[in-house]
């Protein structure tokens, strides 16, 4: 067997174990960890009235969330490198494929490592980095701001001291905003010729050369997605029959988020976290579980389940005779 055959064999195979793995843990989520079924008899049950305008709000919004997310990435590579909104599209549904199937979601950088080639391949690193970053400032901020907002009308937080907790989230967010716009001159600080052997592409030029405009755009696109799958949420808890006031619901979900975000599990496994994190924040305000439940399980499968089905089918088609491609380009 020649050489690119068994370049091919390998990627065919490491194909099928992610089609494989990914149904698996697909198959875990909603028929074993959560009972699909059953949470849908029971919701059917229900004597609650549905406006189905909530659920096509929702829908809608998933496409939006996921076209900023594609102008977020395409507009960081592309400071070094041009690529169209088709390309970055692939990327980024490839990327939450794989980041279903992984911790924290470092599969996503993996994922959208396979459109550019291996030379680019530092600056797609950095595109992940900043977006992430980006991503991960709003989650603090407005976990903050939602606790504050609770303290006074949650049981849990009622007549506790958090003032000292909300100042360090908002500290640590400051420090990630400050690293976040320095990043760029701190990278060529530190260079070491330890860290230059070790790490050659990290103090590659390319590699981190944003401007502070381009980073405010980014932080902007950010807190668009964050706005909007919080809002997401709040729809879908409308439409299974949540009847908890706004002023009440909507800080509530920053806070779910923000305590998920601090846990190291796979993207497949998301709505669990999100569900059991859903019900302590939720319940102590009678908002019923199996609203809580199917909300966090429906949200799950319209911003992860769905796109990463995509996502599973361009893996699979993906010609990957385009990296061994790339890998043979001058660096």
């Amino acid at each position: 067997m020649s050489q690119p055959q068994q370049y091919m064999t390998w990627i065919n195979l490491a194909k099928l174990i992610i089609a494989i793995v990914f149904a698996s843990l697909i198959y875990q989520q909603l028929f074993v960890r959560n009972d699909f079924n059953a949470l849908v008899i029971e919701y059917k049950s229900s004597s609650h009235d549905r406006s189905y305008i909530f659920l096509l709000i929702t829908i809608v919004l998933m496409f939006i969330n996921w076209t900023l997310e594609i102008i977020k990435w395409k507009s960081l590579v592309e400071v070094k490198h041009k690529i169209s909104f088709r390309e970055s599209a692939k990327a980024v549904l490839m990327g939450i494929t794989l980041g279903m199937v992984s911790p924290f979601r470092v599969g996503e950088f993996a994922g959208r490592l396979l459109v550019l080639p291996k030379r680019k391949m530092p600056v797609s690193v950095a595109s992940s980095l900043y977006g992430s970053i980006s991503q991960n400032f709003w989650i603090l901020v407005f976990g903050a701001i939602s606790l504050k907002l609770l303290i006074p009308s949650h049981p849990i937080f009622y007549f506790r001291s958090l003032d000292p907790l909300i100042l360090g989230i908002l500290g640590v967010a400051l420090i990630v905003l400050i690293v976040y716009f320095l990043l760029p001159v701190i990278s060529q600080k530190i260079r070491t010729p330890y860290l230059k052997r070790r790490f050659p592409s990290l103090h590659d030029k390319e590699l981190l050369t944003y401007t502070p405009k381009q980073l405010f755009f980014v932080l902007l696109l950010s807190g668009m997605r964050y706005a909007v799958f919080c809002f997401q949420f709040y729809l879908l808890l409308v439409f299974f029959g949540m009847e908890l006031m706004a002023k009440i619901a909507l800080p509530s979900i920053p806070l779910i988020y923000a305590i998920q975000s601090g846990i190291p599990i796979p993207g497949v496994l998301s709505a669990v976290a999100r569900g059991e994190i859903a019900i302590m924040v939720l319940s102590s305000y009678n908002v019923n579980e199996i609203t809580i439940l199917i909300s966090s399980l429906m949200i799950w499968i319209i911003n992860l389940l769905l796109p990463s089905l995509i996502g599973l089918i361009l893996i699979w088609f993906y010609n990957f005779r385009q990296i061994e491609k790339h890998g043979n380009e001058d660096i």
